[in-house]
């Protein structure tokens, strides 16, 4: 399996090259391209992910509450790392059985 990260949506649609999947991160730390109010930030992504040769996942801030956007951008599906360990001590399948749901 060959995958790799881009960090910005720009690296992410100049790449020519097919990987297994990517992650593009960090998704939700900037307002201005990943908002559902947004609708050109919003069509850009989409069309960017759309025409990326690889899988894409979304990658940082991701919630649950952010996984319907997540997937109206196209994405095939998110990175998950902070949502699980902060919560990791609480309930860890509580945790996992809400971001399953969502």
């Amino acid at each position: 399996v060959i995958t790799t990260t881009f960090n910005s949506l720009e690296s992410l649609r100049e790449n020519t090259q097919r990987f297994d999947y990517v992650f593009l991160g960090s998704v939700f730390n900037s307002h201005s391209y990943y908002s559902r109010d947004e609708e050109a930030g919003m069509n850009m992504l989409k069309s960017i992910v759309k025409k990326s040769p690889s899988v894409v996942y979304a990658l940082g801030g991701v919630t649950p509450e952010r996984i319907p956007m997540v997937e109206e951008a196209g994405f095939g599906g998110v990175g998950l790392s902070s949502a699980v360990w902060k919560n990791f001590d609480k309930n860890p399948e509580k945790v996992l059985s809400v971001i399953k749901a969502a």
